[in-house]
């Protein structure tokens, strides 16, 4: 919490960027449902993600008070990439512990993703000190 004011849900909330959505920018077949719970849960830990970076009610008025607005195309677009690397890290942890007993090693790339194109967006009203 930031100075009273509750952590925003905006994009947890009102995010437009659906399991179906997920499974077609990851080019998968939609009647394939085997992963749809981990895809499912990368989507929801990548939409909180975005909330707890941004701290952005994405209101009228930036506060959680406002009058909702549709959350940016752009955010939409990087919940979509931050959701596939959240599934992809966890193919790879699952890959790395089968190798692993084996005497392998891991080649999983890092933790990091570009927020670059939606930082403009982070803490409009400064509440959280960023």
């Amino acid at each position: 919490m930031a100075m009273g004011y509750p952590l925003p849900t905006a994009v947890a909330n009102r995010s437009e960027v659906t399991l179906e959505r997920l499974k077609r920018h990851l080019n998968y077949d939609p009647g394939y449902t085997d992963d749809d719970v981990r895809l499912a849960s990368a989507l929801n830990r990548a939409k909180a993600d975005v909330d707890k970076t941004l701290w952005n009610y994405f209101t009228d008025d930036d506060l959680p008070t406002g009058n909702p607005q549709p959350i940016p195309p752009d955010v939409e677009e990087f919940i979509l990439h931050r959701a596939a690397r959240f599934f992809e890290w966890n193919v790879e942890r699952q890959n790395y512990a089968q190798l692993n007993q084996v005497g392998q090693t891991s080649t999983s790339g890092n933790n990091v993703d570009d927020y670059e194109d939606i930082m403009h967006l982070r803490d409009p009203l400064g509440l959280v000190g960023f």
